[in-house]
């Protein structure tokens, strides 16, 4: 370990550092709780990829969150559409497909589930995965001892730390970092 130092955990794709980039955290299958915590998601991994230098130009994820509800159709606006309405060229596309702070309502397991997706607005293409169904991001939290909260301020409080975890989890997508525990790991299906 002296010599190697920690094991890490590789990019699973590399984001163009001077392309101007948004994260959209979407929420179709209202899996989230609250709305407010697909900010909370989406600050966080902008935070941790300025932290760490990943992107330069990283547009406000508050504003793509807006800009997704702007349907005058009441139709779902398209990817591309968000990024031009924020000026980006790549939209990093984060699909919630689950969001728990217990799997049987007993126990404190705190797990997430997203679809990522990289889009490049100019071209309209989809740079990264192959996979049609994007790249399965697993989040797991420690697990705790005693139960999970349930008086409404101690959820709520529990709800944005481990959005923010995943957040943070969706940023080290794109960049090579130290693996830390076990529930790091990433699952790609």
């Amino acid at each position: 370990m002296i010599v190697h130092g920690p094991e890490k955990t590789q990019a699973a794709h590399t984001l163009e550092r001077d392309r101007p980039t948004v994260i959209l955290v979407d929420d179709i299958g209202t899996r989230l709780p609250r709305s407010d915590l697909r900010l909370a998601i989406a600050t966080q991994a902008e935070q941790t990829l300025v932290d760490k230098g990943v992107v330069r130009d990283l547009r406000d994820a508050r504003a793509a969150i807006t800009a997704s509800r702007q349907s005058k159709t009441g139709q779902l606006v398209p990817v591309t559409e968000v990024g031009k309405a924020v000026n980006a060229d790549v939209v990093v596309y984060a699909s919630v497909e689950e969001f728990t702070l217990s799997p049987d309502g007993q126990s404190y397991l705190p797990t997430a589930r997203l679809r990522l997706k990289v889009i490049d607005v100019p071209t309209e293409t989809r740079l990264w995965p192959e996979d049609d169904q994007g790249f399965e991001l697993v989040v797991t939290a420690p697990q705790r001892q005693g139960t999970a909260p349930v008086e409404a301020a101690r959820i709520r409080e529990a709800q944005e730390q481990f959005a923010k975890l995943v957040g943070t989890r969706l940023a080290q997508t794109f960049f090579t970092h130290e693996k830390t525990t076990i529930s790091d790991e990433r699952a790609a299906r």
